[in-house]
């Protein structure tokens, strides 16, 4: 390992102990006892894979909008980029363009945490015996906690990302993550010694969370390549004959992106029927039962969600177009494909049938865990999104200290 290589290892470590300190540090003026009765758990502890969006009412530590503001504005930010020219042209622009675009997603970071952090706020103010003095002070600085600790982690994602080793922010969601795997973990444990669950149901158990993960693993891995050739060139005084590269594209292109905006608008939603319930009892809340997690009506929105969210997103990031006139501009070509429209046409054909197998996988993977829950009575939830953070953040942590290593080499 390389002295360079190990800094940036010390350094994403010792900010990824600043973060999971700040999650047990409870807010200003909560009694933490009881908290304890109500909830049943202290500030700052709780299922962690809440927090990827929300988690608010399970954790009340001065981070415990964790990035959720902030992922959700980034989501709408390049949403609102393929319909949007002004911010597609943001694309082009380099640097420059990236900074207006980061400019815009902090904008809606503070406005979305303001928003929760104020419900957040006035929910615990509301709860008898939960804060010492619940009057203005509390709330405004409450608020201004919440608000700062997500700004707060925004700026050490960043950070670990230009001084550190692997991606900021999926550190930062894997270490949430990994955290909540305690949970599921005891609950085994706690059936075993009950004798609920017996020996072959849990090595059942085992065996399909493990089989799952490895899928997960090997299409995440899964590569597309198209065999492109360019003509004859002189390079340095060096003549190079028949170079042959490959154009690779994954599997799943999207990532977790439609996972979690399938549970941002989720959430919206049963927000929305959660205050029209109180206009039209009657009416709506027979709907905001139906979606609840595991109930049919939920499964058939999140399916659509995640699998309209993947194609659109995958189309964003892929103009076959833009493609094809790049690789003629270098002179590529791909093998028995004419230049230009016809090579984007290969691209659009075999782009699209390899999305929709991408987005079957992550429907299937996220709904999985759900179906298994409420339909075949297993009695621990292993979420999809929680292992989709594990898989792709490591895979991607992997590949980076890989490469560190290889430049070290190289030098």
């Amino acid at each position: 390992m390389t002295s360079n290589l190990a800094r940036r290892i010390a350094f994403t470590l010792g900010v990824l102990l600043i973060y999971r300190l700040g999650s047990y540090i409870p807010l200003p003026g909560i009694d933490p006892q009881v908290w304890g009765r109500v909830f049943g758990s202290p500030p700052g502890q709780g299922l962690a894979s809440m927090v990827l969006f929300g988690g608010g009412a399970h954790r009340v530590a001065i981070f415990a909008l964790n990035l959720a503001p902030y992922v959700s504005a980034a989501i709408i930010v390049q949403l609102a980029a393929t319909i949007s020219f002004r911010l597609r042209a943001l694309r082009s622009q380099g640097r420059r363009g990236r900074d207006i675009t980061e400019r815009i997603t902090l904008g809606l970071t503070v406005l979305f945490a303001a928003l929760q952090a104020s419900g957040i706020a006035l929910a615990l103010k509301n709860v008898k015996g939960l804060v010492a003095d619940p009057g203005p002070t509390f709330v405004v600085s409450s608020i201004v906690t919440l608000m700062g600790g997500t700004l707060l982690l925004v700026w050490l994602s960043r950070q670990i990302t230009l001084r550190g080793i692997g991606n900021g922010i999926a550190l930062m969601l894997l270490v949430s993550s990994t955290s909540a795997l305690r949970e599921p973990i005891l609950a085994i444990r706690e059936l075993s010694i009950r004798g609920i669950a017996s020996q072959n149901a849990i090595l059942g158990l085992s065996i399909t969370v493990a089989v799952v993960t490895w899928l997960v693993v090997l299409i995440e891995q899964a590569r597309r390549n198209f065999r492109v050739h360019f003509p004859r060139r002189d390079l340095g005084g060096r003549v190079f004959d028949n170079l042959t590269s490959y154009l690779p594209f994954k599997l799943n292109p999207a990532g977790i992106i439609p996972v979690l905006l399938a549970s941002w608008i989720l959430s919206i939603l049963a927000t929305i029927l959660y205050l029209a319930g109180y206009l039209a009892p009657n009416l709506i809340e027979p709907s905001a039962v139906a979606l609840i997690a595991g109930r049919p009506l939920y499964l058939i929105v999140n399916a659509v969600l995640i699998f309209g969210g993947t194609l659109f997103y995958a189309a964003y990031l892929f103009d076959p177009e833009l493609l094809a006139d790049r690789l003629r501009e270098y002179g590529g070509t791909i093998d028995a494909i004419e230049p230009g429209q016809s090579t984007a046409g290969h691209f659009d054909y075999v782009l699209s049938r390899t999305t929709i197998l991408g987005a079957a996988y992550l429907t299937l993977i996220c709904l999985l865990p759900d179906m298994l829950l409420w339909y075949a009575n297993v009695p621990v939830y292993f979420g999809g999104q929680l292992l989709l953070v594990l898989v792709c953040t490591t895979l991607d942590l992997e590949m980076q200290v890989r490469g560190s290593v290889a430049r070290a080499q190289r030098s």
